[in-house]
């Protein structure tokens, strides 16, 4: 049985921990990977001096099997594992390349980690960071089948598997598009260093930037709950409405077009009411480059609406933003920087 997982990105089982991709290894685990990926797992167990390959092998190894073991039905897909194996050859390589000792915890992990003696205690204790390198987006599903749609530059923190009581994440910073399964037992709980969001069933997206002080949540289906850290304030939403904070400060707005909200997943820009500077910072999140402005009068955008396609590259996007706002700019390949002139 292997979990199915929507990723785009570099995933982290341990924040800070240099070591072998732990997304790497959940997808050899959920019979995902290619055959230079699965050479690259062999050769990393095989040249493990201290031990510290197999541990880490071991702990993703009991992640992978917990969330393999209570995902939902609608998150869980069911490849040919051992027909799979066995095509490939990769178990005799395992067996003739690792150690006994590391074959052994091999054989364990297919065994004593589907038990009923793991409670879900142990596996919601276990804290997983998800990372976004700048550039790139991906999503993740979540063991209760939510969905976790993250943007450049985007960290949050979720435990492997939730407790029985209710379901949280912390969204430290970035831009995630929450579709959340519904659960009346155990509601769905996101933290933000401005507020707590509550939820049953819905679908909302959370931006979040501490720099700035600022974090807003804008409500697609449902409705939320959010509780200001900064004062005994809380304010329930409907579809189409958004709360903002800006350095502590709560406001309550509503919105018309939802696909303005969602419109980064699709791999677009909104060009409608930013500002020039901050239409860059999100040229450098999402085009992974630096942006300097080396005028004084930062440029106006005349656009009052319009949409850039981030697959069409940076380039192409600030030649449509020239026709707008009266600029021009030139690009260091060398340093990736783009200065505004």
């Amino acid at each position: 049985m292997g979990v199915h997982f929507l990723f785009w990105g570099v995933f982290n089982m341990y924040e800070g921990e240099k070591t072998m991709d732990t997304l790497q290894l959940i997808k050899y685990f959920n019979c995902q990977t290619t055959e230079k990926e699965e050479q690259e797992i062999f050769d990393w167990l095989a040249d493990d001096p201290d031990g510290s390959h197999q541990e880490i092998y071991h702990s993703t190894r009991m992640i992978w099997s917990g969330l393999a073991l209570h995902a939902p039905e609608s998150a869980v897909e069911i490849p040919a594992f051992e027909k799979k194996r066995k095509r490939t050859g990769g178990w005799k390589y395992v067996f003739r390349t690792v150690s006994g000792i590391a074959a052994a915890i091999l054989l364990v992990a297919g065994t004593v980690f589907f038990t009923k003696n793991r409670t879900q205690e142990d596996f919601s204790s276990r804290t997983l960071v998800a990372s976004v390198p700048v550039g790139q987006t991906f999503e993740l599903v979540l063991e209760d089948g939510t969905s976790m749609f993250m943007n450049s530059g985007t960290k949050v923190e979720y435990p492997a598997l939730f407790s029985k009581d209710c379901r949280k994440v912390k969204v430290l910073q970035g831009e995630v598009l929450f579709d959340v399964t519904k659960d009346e037992e155990r509601p769905f709980i996101v933290e933000t260093f401005t507020s707590e969001i509550k939820v049953l069933g819905t679908k909302f997206n959370v931006a979040v930037e501490p720099e700035k002080e600022y974090c807003s949540t804008a409500l697609l289906r449902g409705r939320v709950q959010i509780e200001s850290r900064y004062q005994e304030e809380s304010v329930i939403l409907d579809p189409n409405m958004v709360a903002s904070f800006d350095h502590g400060r709560m406001t309550v707005s509503r919105f018309s077009d939802q696909s303005a909200v969602t419109d980064w997943t699709k791999g677009l820009i909104d060009l409608q009411d930013i500002r020039f500077e901050d239409l860059m910072k999100k040229y450098e999140k999402v085009f992974n480059v630096k942006i300097v402005i080396e005028r004084e009068q930062v440029p106006e955008i005349s656009y009052t609406r319009g949409k850039i396609r981030v697959s069409d590259g940076v380039g192409h996007a600030m030649e449509v933003l020239q026709m707008a706002s009266d600029f021009q700019y030139y690009r260091d390949f060398e340093t990736n920087t783009i200065y505004i002139r």
